[in-house]
């Protein structure tokens, strides 16, 4: 049984290595139904989780999970079971399906996304890894998070409609409208106390995302950012990266 189990690890860390360093050519064609739908691999919290792809951009995704975005893998595995996360701009579920297997089957993932063909693979990619009744998709908000409409359809008013629960765990990537975003959400960050990290992609307006945040009680306690080199957040510099905010007083 105990060789069985190392090998299975062994297994396991070869299919990471191999996700994580080789490069993906998919065919291109004017006839997208005509191509196989293809898996990749790739493994979180010990568990080897499947996901379909359709293009470069997904395949990429999965290939560069463990890479791309190391303050994202930190706080995907900050995730407790019984947490809420809530994930605006979940895509195809790249972050969305490994927090719904640290969740556990007592919380949940409510994953955002305006793009109905990503919602469709995410929808897919959850039932391939046996996680869909742990993720609540928005559909229904699909077509409304464009910058105008951002500031009339809140998150906030979506979670009242909907009957949420109140998210522990926030993580905002919508290329652009984060402000927008965060503002949509001024009643969770004012109101629910079991909140106690957000993290934001910085596409601009850093200070401003700063300085909003910690009106409502959160600092910034760790940045990474998309490029290899330092940023200086505090001098006027407009860095794009991930953010994390932690409620002052908080153990994140």
């Amino acid at each position: 049984m105990l060789k069985a189990r190392r090998l299975g690890a062994l297994a396991r860390n070869a299919l990471a290595r191999i996700n994580n360093s080789c490069q993906i050519r998919i065919p291109t064609s004017r006839d997208a139904a005509r191509i196989p739908r293809r898996r990749l691999l790739l493994t979180f919290g010990g568990r080897l989780l499947q996901f379909a792809y359709f293009n470069a951009e997904d395949a990429n995704r999965v290939i560069g999970f463990h890479t791309k975005e190391p303050l994202t893998i930190r706080m995907l595995k900050l995730i407790n079971p019984g947490d809420i996360v809530l994930d605006v701009g979940a895509s195809m579920g790249i972050y969305s399906i490994p927090a719904a297997v640290a969740v556990g089957s007592t919380g949940r993932v409510i994953a955002i996304e305006a793009d109905a063909s990503k919602i469709a693979r995410l929808s897919m990619n959850a039932r391939l890894n046996r996680v869909a009744d742990r993720i609540e998709i928005a559909d229904s908000f699909a077509g409304e998070m464009s910058v105008p409409n951002l500031q009339q359809v809140s998150l906030d008013d979506l979670f009242l409609s909907h009957q949420y629960p109140e998210p522990t765990i926030i993580k905002i990537d919508v290329d652009g409208p984060e402000m927008q975003v965060i503002r949509g959400l001024r009643f969770m960050l004012q109101l629910n106390s079991r909140l106690r990290l957000v993290q934001i992609e910085f596409c601009e307006s850093n200070h401003e995302l700063i300085d909003y945040l910690g009106d409502f009680g959160f600092k910034m306690v760790a940045f990474e950012t998309h490029e290899s080199r330092d940023v200086a957040l505090f001098e006027g510099t407009v860095a794009r990266g991930n953010g994390w905010f932690a409620r002052r007083g908080a153990n994140s």
